[in-house]
């Protein structure tokens, strides 16, 4: 439980994303950039969408699991790395895994809370 909360709290969310969908023997998150704008004559704007196969949750009473739906979520920014980031997230969100309101704390607090956890175990 504890490396949970630390991966939820510390890890990137690119990082997070990959590494959940390992555990659950899926696919590793595709990435694809949709669209480039230019918004000014120097910005431009990158849509970036991200896409994983969510056959663990969706197993019918036969114990037979369907056909793998996709789950997928967009990210725009000024930068294919920020759009990346954000289009994880939101597909961390959509599978019930997204960072509540940690965005505060610091590093330092975040591993201290988890150094007490651990300890209280």
């Amino acid at each position: 439980m504890a490396y949970t909360r630390f991966a939820q709290l510390v890890l990137h969310p690119v990082t997070r994303l990959v590494q959940l969908q390992q555990v659950h023997k899926e696919r590793e998150p595709q990435f694809r950039v949709i669209a480039e704008h230019t918004v000014d004559k120097r910005k431009k704007e990158f849509v970036i969408e991200c896409s994983v196969s969510n056959q663990k949750s969706f197993a019918n009473s036969a114990g037979k699991v369907a056909v793998a739906p996709i789950v997928s979520a967009t990210g725009v920014r000024g930068s294919k790395k920020i759009a990346k980031k954000k289009a994880a997230e939101a597909v961390l969100q959509l599978l019930g895994h997204d960072r509540h309101k940690v965005k505060n704390l610091n590093s330092y607090s975040i591993l201290n809370n988890l150094l007490n956890q651990i300890n209280q175990h």
